[in-house]
């Protein structure tokens, strides 16, 4: 994947790209521009810190199991954002997503951005469902999980929310119509 520059609903350019391992730098300073309720929302604790290993876990990734595009400002100095999935070893079809952007970014258009681009990266991998783990305060998530695909279901823990949603496009009516399905 080519770098892309976007402009966000704000005004601000943005470069969207796959990670990779010198990122590490800017993942830290991404890091460090989330409240302690984006920290919470994105890991399901409160998380002051990322260790060395999770930095690395996180920017050395093979870019079709494990996926990630980051969003920065275009000299690459500040990282506004991360979507990222990771492909269930039970069954290839499906993957665990997040995405997380800086607190100063959310509300920019960025985070949906993310998710449609690393969606159609999916699902050239062969991803049809994306599931995750969410926190039942986190509605900002839930709702806009619901609005960029089908969900196909949801179920709740304690503390918990699952998603499981279709990630295939839909064919339009009059193509179903046409081709018998």
């Amino acid at each position: 994947m080519k770098p892309e520059r976007v402009t966000l609903r704000d005004g601000t350019s943005a470069q969207v790209r796959q990670i990779r391992p010198d990122d590490a730098g800017l993942l830290r300073l991404g890091f460090e521009g989330l409240s302690d309720g984006s920290r919470t929302a994105r890991f399901l604790a409160n998380k002051s810190a990322l260790t060395e290993e999770e930095i690395a876990y996180f920017t050395e990734v093979d870019h079709v199991d494990h996926e990630a595009l980051v969003a920065s400002d275009l000299a690459e100095e500040r990282g506004f954002g991360v979507a990222r999935y990771i492909r269930s070893a039970d069954d290839p079809s499906r993957a665990e997503f997040a995405v997380v952007v800086v607190d100063d970014m959310q509300g920019s258009g960025l985070a949906p951005l993310l998710l449609k681009r690393l969606a159609q990266r999916a699902r050239r991998a062969g991803v049809r469902h994306f599931e995750a783990h969410v926190l039942p305060s986190n509605r900002r998530m839930l709702d806009l999980a619901g609005r960029l695909w089908p969900v196909e279901q949801v179920s709740t823990e304690p503390g918990v929310t699952h998603i499981s949603l279709s990630i295939v496009p839909e064919r339009p009516w009059w193509k179903r119509v046409l081709r018998g399905a």
